[in-house]
């Protein structure tokens, strides 16, 4: 199957629901420019259900988000609280410090919080924000773009961990004619639902795209 064939092959399929067979009111880069869409809400809706739960188990088994669900290990530069996340990171599961010289040393985890409590914790040094003792405890990070903060710096754990290793959902390659979808078969209905409901909503038919969106959730939060 050449690249791409998947891609026209749900464009048909949408085009069959639509009761529009070939370009007329939707053309076909809309129509997939709905289905990257699609695909990026299933992709939202599922990350949300595990984001907080894994805040602190690197280990996620879902098959729906295992096509988008990868690793980086990342130095950290001397001094710093922040590191790059690299390109296409959508969200952080899971941050952990580790020593890349000496695999010995247990790696510290890192709780994932809000801004707001970051900045509280960095302000207040009585809650124990230490690597002296070389155990790390309480350390917490908050990303946003694509910078993750934490409530430390290089300073004063480098004696310890030298490196961050993230687990993250990384950005999907979007949907076209000569680019099939990133996630797997089990999402084309729900890919095409959500599209009906884009296209539908486009065309003012609200009661109609609203049957299409209650299938799209329906499929996705299961």
């Amino acid at each position: 199957m050449a690249a791409g064939d998947i891609s026209d092959a749900l464009l048909v399929r949408v085009r069959g629901i639509l009761d529009e067979p070939t370009a007329g009111f939707w053309t076909d880069a809309v129509l997939f420019s709905y289905m990257t869409h699609a695909q990026n809400m299933i992709i939202d809706q599922r990350s949300l259900k595990y984001i907080q739960a894994y805040s602190q188990n690197k280990f996620i088994d879902d098959p729906i988000l295992s096509p988008v669900l990868t690793t980086a290990s990342i130095a950290w530069d001397t001094g710093a609280n922040s590191i790059t996340l690299p390109a296409g990171c959508r969200y952080v599961f899971y941050a952990e410090l580790f020593k890349s010289s000496d695999l010995t040393v247990s790696p510290v985890p890192i709780t994932r919080v809000g801004y707001d409590e970051l900045q509280w914790r960095k302000g207040n040094a009585y809650i124990g924000h230490s690597f002296d003792n070389g155990t790390g405890k309480g350390q917490v990070f908050y990303y946003i773009g694509d910078k993750l903060y934490t409530s430390f710096t290089t300073g004063s754990h480098s004696t310890y961990h030298d490196k961050i290793t993230i687990v993250y959902i990384k950005n999907p390659s979007d949907i076209t004619t000569s680019v099939d979808p990133t996630l797997n078969a089990d999402c084309y209905d729900a890919i095409i639902e959500y599209t009906c409901y884009l296209a539908l909503i486009q065309d003012k038919k609200h009661q109609e795209a609203s049957v299409h969106l209650q299938n799209f959730f329906r499929w996705v939060l299961n």
